[in-house]
């Protein structure tokens, strides 16, 4: 499987901007964030990383909160936006932590999107 290490993608959603918000906030925000590899996220999670995982960097509160699961991880290349992950976990220790935070990886359910979405 292809890796994403130590890249810029941009997470997008409508959680919210810290860990005092009481609720979700009334526009999209999106943050540049940084890529880590699988072996550096597993310093801080173990073996609940998996291959079928992308983690990016925490830096206190730019990056995934509470109320964003589900939204998308993307990467630019050559004026195109892909999503490559869709935001599943943050940290215990809340989205203002240094911890990595998680996103399911696109790629190895393409084919199950297709069929279940029933993409022609």
């Amino acid at each position: 499987m292809p890796t994403i290490d130590n890249v810029a993608t941009t997470a997008i959603g409508w959680g919210q901007t810290s860990d005092d918000n009481a609720g979700i906030v009334n526009e999209l925000n999106y943050v540049t964030v940084t890529t880590i590899s699988n072996a550096e996220c597993q310093l801080t999670y173990s073996n609940t990383i998996f291959d079928t995982m992308i983690c990016v960097a925490g830096n206190y509160n730019e990056g995934p909160c509470r109320g964003d699961s589900g939204s998308p991880l993307l990467l630019t290349l050559n004026h195109h936006h892909w999503t490559v992950g869709v935001a599943s976990f943050i940290s215990s220790n809340g989205c203002e932590s240094t911890d990595p935070s998680g996103y399911t990886r696109i790629l190895p359910y393409v084919d199950w999107i297709k069929t279940t979405a029933e993409i022609v």
